[in-house]
């Protein structure tokens, strides 16, 4: 007898949990928002480019450990140094 009360307890409590489609957060909305046209860009990469790759997030602490940041003692300007310490340079 107990376990069938724990068996119903449990159908319950999963039965409670289930939520409608409206109440999902990230499809409330979905009937207003338009798709999006993608824009792409043709670039060839060659070798010794320097590429900067930045990564965001509505976070933005939980993009930091991806970013490269220069030391606090460089000035951020656009110089070959600079983005040669905050950049990635293509080798082939």
């Amino acid at each position: 007898m107990i376990k069938v009360n724990a068996f119903a307890l449990a159908i319950l409590l999963l039965m409670q949990s289930c939520v409608s489609k409206k109440e999902i957060l990230y499809l409330q909305d979905i009937d207003t928002n338009r798709a999006m046209e993608v824009v792409s860009n043709t670039t060839t990469l060659q070798p010794n480019d320097i590429l900067k790759i930045d990564i965001g997030a509505l976070m933005p602490e939980a993009s930091l450990p991806y970013n490269k940041m220069a030391p606090s003692g460089i000035q951020a300007a656009n110089n070959l140094e600079v983005m040669k310490l905050e950049g990635y340079l293509v080798s082939r």
